[in-house]
């Protein structure tokens, strides 16, 4: 039951597993094929009868890169089913398999009637499709939203590290700020001739056109761009409480991302129903729990934090150790870790002793963690967990400062945005660290590598974990 009805599984027509017993091998079938409309929409109701056609229809015409069918669409090919969801039923067995089922009125196969109330006709419309257009590399799109951010060339520069094993063959470039997207995508150019990278470079300020066919949709946007950050930032300082763009009282950048983010689902849906997203914005937990709780596409968040942070623990570990491994737990902007193996030995506690000092994120004042802190929280904290911990500190010395990150990152913004107009520069430039994204397109890139070459990593996410957890930490 709960592999059917997972948004990405399809039902087959027949089931191809061999079980230990016939009996177990007909009942998958049966429950396949006649489920998703007769058990799981009328029986049952764990389907939408949207959901349920879409199942059969247009998401493995997606997943097949059959990009002329699957929908009722304009120039697609008129392969429809007319059915009665009263009725419908599959009446073939294994013993019994030349049975029609009951309850489908009409059959048309490209365009024509080949079944008419139970009459069939000597239509020979269908087609064998080439099998080479089975497999998302033939053509993979890459869509990047708000690619005017400064992040972008950096982005890029992984999906060049990653040339041969992502051979992109488009980048969607869509940004609202025409001039940002403009300058951000001249280096961006320059910097896949540079590579011999040949994908297709498209710009544009149409979500609908960046988003149709996209393999991946990358989300890394900013409502009311880095003024309204700073808004966030400056007015709770006020008051004494915490201005900070993730884990600030109000929640206002939420409010003013999770519509636009759900209203980049919504298209999805439609155009591009087999694409992943993968969300940089922030604050990355609260989009992330908002799409994976109410909308229906393949979502990971990420952050560059976690890949940060496992590399630094990494540096502290004995050098002699020959396996190395760890425990993760929690959302961004607020996560732990919680196990650190050596050659499967936990020797997080031995670290712990006596407190412990690593390096944190450029755009978060650091603090020391103490060894009655680290022992409350059973975990390294990440940075941004120093709001919270140190609050009075961090609330003094944000007051104190003469500029807001906001500020900084727009200064360091506007730095860049002149950079990237020097039509000498083709890769990123070393002040791009200063923004705070370091390893963003490691952790970014990495994750879309692993989904696409089914490289059976670990990678620390934020997903549904539909009641899955590590013991000890419900």
């Amino acid at each position: 039951m709960s592999f059917t009805l997972c948004n990405w599984s399809i039902p087959l027509s027949y089931q191809t597993l061999y079980f230990r017993h016939m009996a177990c091998r007909i009942r998958v079938h049966m429950e396949l094929f006649r489920g998703s409309f007769a058990k799981y929409v009328r029986e049952s109701q764990a389907l939408t009868l949207e959901q349920a056609v879409k199942k059969v229809t247009a998401l493995p015409a997606a997943r097949m890169h059959f990009n002329d069918r699957g929908q009722l669409k304009e120039g697609y090919v008129a392969d429809i089913t007319i059915f009665d969801l009263e009725t419908i039923i599959d009446c073939a067995t294994y013993i019994e398999p030349k049975q029609f089922p009951k309850g489908i009125d009409y059959v048309l196969v490209g365009g024509e009637i080949a079944l008419e109330h139970g009459q069939v006709y000597d239509v020979k419309k269908g087609q064998v499709i080439d099998g080479q257009c089975i497999g998302r590399n033939d053509s993979m799109k890459v869509t990047i939203i708000g690619s005017g951010s400064t992040y972008t060339p950096e982005l890029i520069n992984g999906f060049i590290k990653r040339k041969d094993q992502l051979p992109v063959d488009a980048f969607y470039l869509m940004d609202i700020d025409v001039k940002k997207n403009a300058i951000v995508s001249g280096l961006v150019k320059r910097m896949l001739l540079e590579a011999g990278v040949t994908a297709k470079l498209v710009i544009t300020n149409d979500l609908d056109e960046a988003i149709e066919g996209a393999a991946y949709v990358l989300t890394q946007v900013r409502i009311g761009n880095l003024d309204a950050r700073i808004l966030d930032e400056s007015i709770p300082l006020k008051y004494g409480l915490l201005g900070q763009e993730t884990t600030g009282v109000g929640g206002d950048e939420a409010m003013r991302t999770i519509p636009f983010i759900m209203k980049v689902c919504q298209k999805m849906k439609t155009l591009a129903p087999d694409a992943w997203l993968i969300n940089f914005t922030n604050p990355s937990g609260l989009v992330t729990e908002a799409i994976v709780n109410h909308m229906d596409v393949k979502m990971v968040g990420l952050c560059n934090g976690p890949i940060n942070m496992v590399r630094q623990i990494k540096q502290v570990v004995p050098k002699e150790v020959q396996v190395f491994d760890y425990n993760f737990v929690g959302l961004n902007h607020l996560c732990w870790i919680v196990n650190v193996y050596a050659d499967q030995k936990d020797i997080l506690p031995k670290l712990m002793e006596g407190g412990l000092d690593i390096p944190g994120m450029s755009n978060v004042p650091q603090a020391s963690y103490s060894e009655d802190l680290l022992k409350a929280t059973k975990g390294i904290p990440i940075s941004y967990l120093n709001y919270y911990y140190y609050r009075d500190q961090q609330v003094e010395k944000c007051q104190k400062a003469e500029k807001s990150r906001g500020e900084i990152c727009q200064g360091i913004e506007e730095d860049l945005l002149k950079l990237y107009q020097d039509e000498t520069l083709n890769t990123c430039p070393e002040i791009l660290n200063q923004r705070g994204g370091s390893l963003y397109s490691e952790a970014a890139v990495s994750v879309i590598d692993a989904i696409e070459n089914d490289l059976n990593e670990i990678h620390v996410v934020d997903t549904k974990t539909k009641g899955l957890c590590l013991y000890g930490y419900r």
